[in-house]
């Protein structure tokens, strides 16, 4: 099977694809905020998620995590 990337548009195998949320489980600028909200963000419908390529998802993933550490100073 192949699929496009909902980021740069990339055709790519099962082995490269990642499914993303679109809204972070964690929101990156405020952390964890409490069960509550981390289980309404992680269970979405279809809709919450996006195909992404291995590339775009570990940029995706190194951003985040930058916000988070930028906001935890």
């Amino acid at each position: 099977n192949q699929y496009r990337c909902a980021s740069c548009q990339k055709i790519v195998g099962n082995q490269e694809t990642h499914i993303d949320h679109i809204q972070p489980v964690v929101d990156p600028v405020r952390g964890f905020c409490g069960w509550d909200e981390y289980v309404q963000r992680l269970f979405v419908e279809a809709d919450g998620f996006r195909l992404l390529c291995t590339v775009c998802h570990s940029e995706v993933t190194q951003a985040q995590r930058e916000i988070r550490k930028a906001n935890k100073r």
